[in-house]
C-alpha cells in the first residue's frame, strides 16, 4: 500500500471542496493536542534572538473584520495573537492576504504571518507576497532575512518591525511536527499523506521550455512505444492478446489493455486485468513515464506477485488498493529499437511470472 493511501487523504476531496480548510482544522486539532508540537513550530519560526512567545492555543476561521477570515491564528497566554498561518494548496493568493493580514498580528513582541504552501509554488508565490507588501505599503520596507527550499522569511519594516512574512512547505513543517510528540505521529502522517495528494495537483509556474516542441514530439514517442510494446512484439509474437480489447486514451496518459497467451495450454487469459500505459501521476512521482498495471482480480494473488516482482527488482507500486503498478525501465540514450525491446522484454518477463501465478 502507497504511504499516501490514508482515509483522510481519500475522503476529504471527495467530501468537500474547500481540502485547505480541512487541512487547517487538523492542523490545529494536532497543534491543541500537542504542546510538544506547538513548542516545535514555534522553533521552527524562530530564529536567534527573534523568538516567538510559546503558543497555548489555536483556532480556525478568525474574522477579525468583514473582510479578512484568517484560516489559524496561534494565541500566547495572554491571549495576544503570535501567529497566523494561510494554507496553501492550489488556491491563488487574495488581494491584501499577505499585506492586510500582517496587521492583524500583535504589536508587541515577535509575531509571524506564516503561508504553508508546496514547494514548487514558492517562487511565485513569494513574488506575489513581495508584490503585495510593496504596493500595498509604500511606506514600509519589504526585507528578505533568509531563503532556502524549505522556507523563506522577511521582515516588514515599518512601525511594527517586529513582525515577519515566511514561507514555508507542507513537507517542512510537518516532519518537523511528526518528530516532536510521539501521541501524535498518526494523525500528523494522515495530514502529510493528504499534503502529498493535494501537492501533486498543484499547478506549477510555467517555464519557457514547458512550452517547447520536445514535450509533444516525446509524448508521441512514449504512446508509440505503448503500442508497439503491444502490436509489433506482444502480440505479433504470440504472448499477448487484444481481442475485444482498443486502445484507450485517459487523462493520466495512453493505455492499451491486453491478454496473456500461455505457454502450456495455449490459451489466453483475457479476465487479468492488464494494461500498459503512460501514466502522468506515477511518471511524476516515480521517474518513468511507462507503466505495466495490473488488476487485483482473480485469479491473480497480487500479494504474491508483488513479492515475485521486489524479488526480480522490478520495484512494484500499490495504488490504492485495487492495482498494482510496474514500471518499465526506457533505456536511455540507444534508439528506439533498442528502448522498444527492453520494454517489450520486460512486459514479458512480468506476464510470464503472472502466467505461472494464474
Amino acid at each position: 500500500m502507497s504511504e499516501d493511501d490514508t482515509l483522510l487523504a481519500y475522503l476529504v476531496p471527495k467530501l468537500t471542496s474547500g481540502v485547505e480548510d480541512a487541512a487547517t482544522d487538523a492542523l490545529a486539532y494536532i497543534l491543541n493536542k500537542s504542546e510538544p508540537c506547538r513548542v516545535a513550530l514555534v522553533d521552527l519560526v524562530s530564529d536567534g534572538d527573534y523568538k516567538l512567545a510559546p503558543l497555548t492555543y489555536t483556532e480556525t476561521q478568525v474574522a477579525p473584520s468583514d473582510t479578512a477570515r484568517l484560516d489559524l491564528v496561534g494565541y500566547d497566554s495572554a491571549d495576544s495573537t503570535r501567529l497566523i498561518i494561510e494554507s496553501k494548496f492550489w488556491a491563488a493568493l487574495l488581494d491584501g492576504q499577505s499585506s492586510g493580514y500582517i496587521d492583524y498580528l500583535d504589536d508587541e513582541g515577535p509575531a509571524v504571518l506564516l503561508f504553508v504552501a508546496p514547494e514548487q509554488r514558492h517562487e511565485a508565490l513569494w513574488h506575489k507576497i513581495r508584490e503585495q507588501f510593496e504596493s500595498d505599503k509604500p511606506t514600509g520596507r519589504f526585507a528578505a532575512t533568509g531563503s532556502d527550499s524549505r522556507m523563506k522569511v522577511a521582515a516588514f519594516e515599518d512601525a511594527s518591525s517586529c513582525k515577519r512574512v515566511a514561507l514555508m512547505n507542507w513537507a517542512t513543517l510537518l516532519d518537523r511536527l511528526e518528530t516532536a510528540d510521539t501521541s501524535t505521529v498518526s494523525d500528523v502522517r494522515q495530514l502529510k499523506a493528504l499534503a502529498r495528494v493535494q501537492d501533486d495537483v498543484t499547478f506549477s509556474p510555467l517555464h519557457a521550455e514547458d512550452l517547447s516542441t520536445t514535450i509533444p514530439r516525446r509524448m508521441l514517442d512514449y504512446n508509440r512505444i505503448v503500442n508497439d510494446v503491444v502490436d509489433a512484439h506482444g502480440v505479433r509474437e504470440g504472448w499477448m492478446t487484444t481481442k475485444g480489447m482498443k486502445a484507450t486514451p485517459q487523462s493520466d496518459g495512453h493505455l492499451r489493455y491486453f491478454g496473456i497467451v500461455t505457454q502450456a495450454g495455449g490459451h489466453d487469459e483475457p479476465d487479468l486485468g492488464l494494461a500498459i500505459c503512460i501514466s502522468f501521476a506515477r511518471w511524476e512521482r516515480w521517474g518513468t513515464p511507462l507503466w505495466l498495471r495490473i488488476w487485483d482480480g482473480q485469479p491473480i494473488n497480487l500479494g504474491e506477485l508483488h513479492e515475485v516482482l521486489k524479488s526480480r527488482g522490478m520495484s512494484p507500486v500499490w495504488q490504492q488498493g485495487a492495482w498494482l503498478w510496474v514500471p518499465i525501465t526506457m533505456k536511455t540514450g540507444a534508439d528506439y529499437g533498442d528502448v522498444l525491446r527492453l520494454a517489450a522484454d520486460q512486459v514479458k518477463d512480468v506476464c510470464g511470472v503472472l502466467a505461472d501465478l494464474a
